[in-house]
């Protein structure tokens, strides 16, 4: 899990670094146990800040997202957010909750065909 915090033309200070670091680690450890590597890129634009974030996740999986407000942790958590949306989405397509609902169906039946249901007409017969 490398996570690196950097500032193109502009400094970054230790706030912002913890802040931004602790806040990756608790969007992206809530859908995956681990992840690659995440890049985090501040800059300075006129009189806004830009914030993009570009994440690893997986072998083949790439996340990225920017963001622009008027101060850096604005810029931040509006990435944070869109980022914490795509992982959100990414994570319910691969989630498939339909397996479990078709093992309790098929242990219900199972138990359903336990049971022998007699013919009445069989029984006025005889």
């Amino acid at each position: 899990m490398n996570i690196s915090i950097s500032g193109k033309q502009t400094k970054v200070g230790k706030s912002l670094t913890i802040y931004a670091r602790e806040n990756i680690i608790s969007a992206l450890t809530k859908y995956f146990d681990k992840f690659i590597s995440a890049n985090i890129i501040f800059s300075k634009a006129r009189f806004n800040f830009i914030c993009e974030i570009s994440l690893h996740i997986d072998s083949n999986l790439y996340v990225q997202s920017s963001a622009e407000s008027n101060d850096a942790y604005g810029a931040f958590n509006v990435a944070n957010e869109k980022i914490k949306k795509r992982i959100r989405r990414y994570h319910r397509k691969i989630v498939d909750h339909r397996k479990k609902k078709t093992l309790r169906d098929a242990k219900k039946g199972l138990i359903a065909s336990q049971y022998l249901i007699k013919n009445p007409e069989n029984n006025k017969k005889k």
